[in-house]
């Protein structure tokens, strides 16, 4: 009865230091989700202070005499124990999330990690950005999808960061006075901001979003002009053949495009604000005064790509201008029996070890008829070339056929033997440094409308960035998820097996298993 009693007498003290430490615990948790103080941490932690300060006082014969209860001081250090341990893990997690805050990607196309110019271009941020997306709230639109990958992907980019990227999410619907201020007209926005100025990103992937934090930490814009006037492939032009998926690549990275009319220039010259200069596929004559202006123009550290496409016999000039630089340009059809794109005709790129190459080398790119690029053997004084792209080394699979009115082609000993190149960079070199570089391909195809999803348009960009030596923002490769089988076809007899073990033999056993052990204890 006297035990009774005494535990109806502690109850109400130890009720309320209970409630007293749950609010401290809930002050704590507060604290820790948040990162920082909050109202509800302060007010949390204040009433368990008070309330476990108020009992000490209005109970204080109850709570000396409870302290004093075997029970309670066994209680008291189970407690003391256990709150140790806790402090303990949390204080080590905190540690180990601040300062070792690290993940794996065990994914094959590393689709949770970065790309290597994505890191670049977010842990070389200057200022805070702070990135908006506006998408919907509603989980049963289809469009929530973009919403869970960008929450994703912007969270890869926070933590690369080092807290200078921060974001939220809008529904532009909610927050239709905000939307219109960012002017987003359309669902599935993602805005980017830094000190005042703004860039937006309409699709959810990584080259998009980084694109976008480019523009944002670019102060100046390099200009690309594009060849006119020898009828090549046009930059505004969407027909199969034209460029204008190519051009919308180099803008998205921040590139200016032009048209240069050269024999439109008095006197003809590339433009001073040139960054480089793109010959796409000329099917007319250069003229000589066109070609000086180009050389002038290398030999003054000017860029240059140039695109051609057999046969090459009015490109006469711009060949023998280039065959000075220290490369040759086959007026021929590169051929590969091994590796080809519905026809012989259109080899497969081979990509050879190179900065322009590197980050596009598991893509299949197709060049739809292309002349044989050659490096001279010796190079001119102060040249020096890289192969980009060949095809197989099988003398007796590929080639580069010289007569060009033959079908099928036959190989004989007047065609280039394999391995065949189809794209070479050239370096000039001089005391103060590098000079000048060109560019030179087979063919113009790869980068045109038709071709250019296969890879064609990051090739092109590559090689702009090589020009411009902007090599750290080569094209960051698309990550597309494959789906893998532990093994793609079951036989008849395997199914029947699992179906077998599964379904009659595990049963059986633990049923046999089952009956063994009441046989036992009986």
């Amino acid at each position: 009865m006297r035990r009774a009693r005494i535990e109806r007498t502690h109850a109400l003290p130890l009720g309320l230091i209970v409630a007293g430490v749950a609010l401290l615990l809930i002050g704590a948790i507060a604290r820790l989700a948040s990162g920082r103080a909050t109202l509800t941490m302060w007010l949390s932690l204040g009433a368990g202070i008070a309330l476990i300060a108020g009992v000490a006082v209005a109970f204080r014969s109850d709570t000396r005499r409870l302290l004093t209860v075997r029970q309670t001081v066994y209680g008291a250090v189970v407690a003391v124990s256990v709150l140790v341990v806790l402090a303990v893990a949390v204080m080590a997690n905190l540690l180990v999330a601040r300062r070792f805050d690290r993940q794996i990607d065990f994914t094959a196309e590393k689709y949770f990690t970065l790309a290597d110019q994505s890191v670049q271009i977010v842990r070389s941020l200057k200022e805070p950005v702070h990135v908006i997306g506006f998408f919907t709230t509603d989980a049963s639109d289809f469009r929530y999808r973009d919403r869970q990958l960008a929450e994703q992907l912007l969270k890869l980019y926070a933590r690369t960061s080092g807290g200078k990227l921060t974001f939220e999410f809008l529904d532009p619907y909610q927050n239709a006075q905000k939307a219109q201020a960012y002017d987003v007209q359309f669902e599935s926005k993602t805005v980017f901001e830094m000190g005042g100025r703004r860039e937006s990103a309409s699709t959810v992937s990584e080259p998009d979003f980084t694109s976008a934090l480019l523009k944002l930490t670019q102060d100046e814009t390099l200009k690309v002009y594009f060849t006119t006037g020898h009828d090549e492939r046009p930059i505004d032009e969407y027909a199969r053949n034209g460029y204008s998926d190519a051009a919308e690549t180099l803008r998205r990275q921040n590139y200016e495009l032009a048209k240069l009319a050269l024999r439109a220039t008095n006197p003809m010259a590339v433009p001073a604000d040139a960054s480089a200069v793109v010959i796409a596929g000329p099917r007319l004559a250069f003229e000589p005064g066109e070609i000086q202006a180009l050389d002038a123009y290398i030999e003054h550290g000017g860029r240059v790509l140039a695109l051609f496409d057999p046969p090459t016999t009015d490109q006469a000039a711009l060949g023998e201008w280039l065959s000075g630089k220290g490369v040759t340009v086959g007026n021929d059809l590169v051929v590969d029996l091994s590796a080809f794109y519905q026809s012989f005709e259109n080899p497969i790129a081979q990509m050879q070890s190179h900065a322009i190459t590197t980050s596009i080398r598991q893509y299949i790119i197709p060049f739809v008829g292309s002349s044989s690029v050659t490096p001279l053997e010796p190079m001119p004084a102060g040249w020096e070339a890289s192969r980009l792209i060949e095809t197989t080394d099988n003398e007796l699979a590929s080639w580069a056929e010289s007569d060009l009115m033959t079908f099928p082609p036959r190989k004989d000993g007047a065609d280039v033997p394999a391995p065949v190149s189809m794209g070479v960079a050239l370096t000039k070199q001089s005391g103060s440094g590098t000079d000048g570089r060109i560019v030179v391909f087979g063919d113009s195809d790869f980068a045109s409308n038709a071709v250019a999803p296969t890879g064609g348009a990051d090739l092109l960009l590559n090689a702009v960035n090589w020009l411009t030596l902007q090599e750290d923002l080569i094209a960051i490769p698309a990550k597309d998820p494959s789906q893998r089988q532990l093994k793609p076809v079951v036989t008849r007899a395997e199914a029947l097996a699992f179906l077998t073990v599964t379904w009659f033999l595990v049963p059986i056993l633990v049923s046999a298993l089952g009956v063994i052990v009441w046989i036992r204890r009986r």
